[in-house]
């Protein structure tokens, strides 16, 4: 029973000095840093969406190659097959799936373009009582818009 009780308490100590800590906090972005983080991650999804462009273009550019098969099916569809056929597919198909992974970086890019715009940070006067007087004091301040 000893040992039971000593190897759980172990075991607990253990775990508990090499866990993650949850009282991190989330260090705020201001509004440059966002404006930078969308023209990243825009830049991101351009040279994307360009690489898988041109992927689709050398895959139609490139020639078909010798003629391999050349069946005719009914109501005239031709069914020749090439050398390279396999080969233009795929370059084509995977330049046409980079293009549409490039679409998740464009959401993102705005919807932090957007964020950016609604932080503002400027200097708004405030009522401050000085001396039995009433004075209008400049307090920095952050404006956040909020659409509804």
């Amino acid at each position: 029973m000893k040992k039971i009780i000593l190897y759980s308490l172990l075991l607990v100590i253990a775990v508990s000095a090499f866990s993650q800590t949850t009282k991190t906090a989330i260090p705020q972005l201001s509004k440059a840093d966002y404006f930078q983080k969308s023209k990243n991650q825009r830049k991101v999804a351009q040279i994307i969406i360009f690489s898988g462009a041109a992927t689709s273009l050398i895959g139609l550019a490139f020639p078909q190659g010798p003629l391999t098969s050349d069946y005719i099916y009914f109501w005239g569809l031709d069914a020749s097959s090439y050398k390279n056929d396999g080969l233009k597919t795929t370059l084509v198909l995977s330049g046409l799936g980079v293009m549409l992974s490039s679409i998740p970086f464009f959401i993102v890019s705005s919807k932090n373009k957007r964020k950016a715009l609604m932080l503002s940070l400027k200097n708004e006067t405030a009522p401050i009582i000085y001396k039995k007087d009433l004075v209008a004091k400049s307090i920095p301040s952050v404006s956040i818009k909020l659409s509804l």
